[in-house]
């Protein structure tokens, strides 16, 4: 029996030459997988992120906070309502002027479920109203978001600085961008900043940067509020509350109610502070508080008395778009509670988007 022959020397050059290739593709076939897998998870992390509460500056006379955005499973119910709402009263509004091929193909899209949704309901989100000189008030808010922050901002970002109008400051290692007659915006790792200027977003970074680990403290307005209620706020001036009450005022009542109007309108005498919490408990149902806060209990008295006929006559409003409203007002002592329950939310916001969407058709025809 003859022993087995070797290899020459040519042919063992060429195995090596080609365990060296499949050596060296493999090495970057791993490469490849680690730079996608890496590229995926710098899309879909957030990366380090500032607790937004710290927008809130020792200058605040006013807070307004989102919390458990991306968790909270009726802030996820409503936005997909809306949603849907937002296209059916389009596909209404349309209706006899796009082809019926058409119409079909878009009712089709509407009953899929848009899975992705969620990705842009911020999970934590903070708008600060800051005392200024001269009674000027400015802003400065934070926005974190679950994912896709950073190919936002990278985006965003390159957007901004192609514009000759933007500038850019640079303030602790982070750019703030100011659009000319435009806010400040910041992409700060995995928190997106925007405020009145590059002031107020600064001032932001310098309280991250010095911050101690966990979450910073609320302020005492806003104590009681937070874990109750899903978006909420306190207004610790008289000016801002003044507005939240108009708010509250212009929605109970119109145009045909003036004297109504301007007995309600006199609520704000003696207002100091405000309150109101928004819990978000299905699609179909809200629950809502304000706390209006006077200088004595005699004037939370007189507030409550003229607010009684506007108050009354929300409930009706209400009804005409498909919804109830079970209303309370609660007095204590200086302060004026109103406790409500918002039920019926998916129609009346179909009802109004459908409205809203006839109401720009005919001022478009007429135009």
């Amino acid at each position: 029996m003859q022993p087995a022959e070797r290899p020459s020397g040519s042919g063992r050059l060429v195995w090596k030459i080609v365990i060296g290739c499949g050596a060296a593709f493999g090495l970057v076939l791993l490469v490849a997988i680690a730079l996608g897998l890496y590229g995926v998870y710098w899309c879909l992390s957030p990366g380090r992120q500032m607790p937004t509460a710290l927008a809130v500056g020792p200058r605040s006379v006013g807070v307004i906070r989102l919390e458990r955005g991306d968790s909270d499973r009726g802030i996820q119910e409503l936005a997909l309502s809306v949603f849907h709402a937002l296209q059916r009263a389009q596909l209404e509004a349309d209706e006899g002027e796009v082809p019926p091929f058409l119409q079909s193909m878009r009712r089709l899209q509407l009953a899929q479920q848009p899975g992705g949704l969620g990705l842009w309901i911020p999970s934590e989100a903070t708008l600060s109203i800051e005392a200024a000189p001269q009674g000027q008030t400015r802003v400065v808010g934070a926005v974190n978001m679950r994912s896709l922050v950073r190919p936002i901002g990278f985006v965003l970002g390159r957007s901004m600085r192609s514009d000759p109008k933007t500038r850019v400051v640079v303030h602790g290692g982070h750019e703030i961008l100011l659009n000319h007659g435009g806010p400040a915006v910041c992409f700060a790792e995995g928190s997106v900043l925007f405020g009145s200027g590059d002031q107020e977003l600064g001032s932001a970074l310098d309280r991250w940067s010095a911050a101690p680990a966990g979450e910073p403290r609320l302020p005492a307005s806003l104590q009681g509020l937070s874990g109750q209620f899903d978006v909420y706020g306190a207004f610790d001036r008289a000016e801002e509350s003044s507005a939240l009450l108009g708010i509250l005022i212009s929605v109970a009542i119109d145009s045909d109610h003036l004297e109504l109007a301007k007995q309600a309108r006199s609520a704000v005498s003696g207002l100091k502070g405000s309150r109101f919490g928004i819990d978000v408990v299905t699609a179909d149902e809200l629950k809502l508080r304000v706390e209006l806060s006077y200088a004595d209990p005699e004037s939370a008295q007189a507030a409550r008395e003229r607010l009684d006929g506007a108050l009354a006559s929300l409930s009706p409003r209400v009804s005409q778009q498909g919804m109830s409203l079970e209303l309370k007002p609660v007095l204590e002592g200086p302060r004026l509670a109103l406790d409500a329950r918002l039920s019926g939310v998916e129609s009346g916001i179909h009802n109004w988007l459908a409205e809203l969407l006839r109401r720009d058709k005919r001022l478009r025809r007429e135009r």
